[in-house]
């Protein structure tokens, strides 16, 4: 008996949707994204994008910080869009976005999508070597980051609930986890 097999999309057909599509593609299937993100989810990742981009904007150098809606194409299967992502190699930036991995992606929980950031993306980042990829959960007041070793392997996640975090790339720049949370 033959199975129909399901269709994979590709960036083509990411490329041809409305342009007021929200939608990512992981693994050839389109994902449709949450409406409109929390309050909650907004001021925390804009206190992140703040941090990021006032050290980067100090700092000086190639690496730059996006927010979402910004695409990050993986592969001919693959297009997501992070809430922050961070790039230090100007060869992956083009018109469209980034072009392969960025060194850095920063992921808020919202409850419906908690499956997606937990368990899809960990996979897709895994896959592609994300250098390093930060999971924060609003409603847990939790942190989770992965780092790549040097085995291309990430190793077990850190769990940060309070105190003070550091971006493994800007071992200089500190997170408050009261802060970041704080509404």
């Amino acid at each position: 008996m033959d199975q129909q097999q399901e269709k994979l999309y590709t960036v083509q057909d990411y490329l041809d949707l409305d342009e007021g599509a929200r939608v990512e593609l992981i693994g050839g299937r389109f994902y449709a994204m949450v409406p409109a993100p929390s309050r909650q989810h907004q001021k925390i990742i804009g206190k992140l994008f703040l941090n990021l981009g006032n050290y980067l904007t100090k700092k000086g150098g190639p690496c730059e910080v996006y927010l979402s809606p910004f695409d990050v194409y993986l592969s001919e299967y693959d297009v997501v869009q992070p809430d922050l992502t961070v790039i230090c190699d100007p060869a992956k930036l083009s018109k469209r976005g980034c072009e392969g991995a960025p060194d850095l992606i920063i992921e808020v929980v919202s409850p419906s999508n908690a499956a997606m950031d937990y368990v899809k993306k960990l996979h897709l980042y895994h896959q592609f070597k994300v250098k390093e990829y930060w999971i924060v959960n609003p409603q847990s007041r939790k942190l989770t980051r992965y780092l790549l070793n040097e085995d291309y392997q990430y190793g077990e996640p850190e769990v940060y609930t309070g105190g003070t975090i550091t971006f493994s790339l800007f071992p200089d720049l500190a997170i408050n986890l009261e802060e970041l949370f704080d509404e």
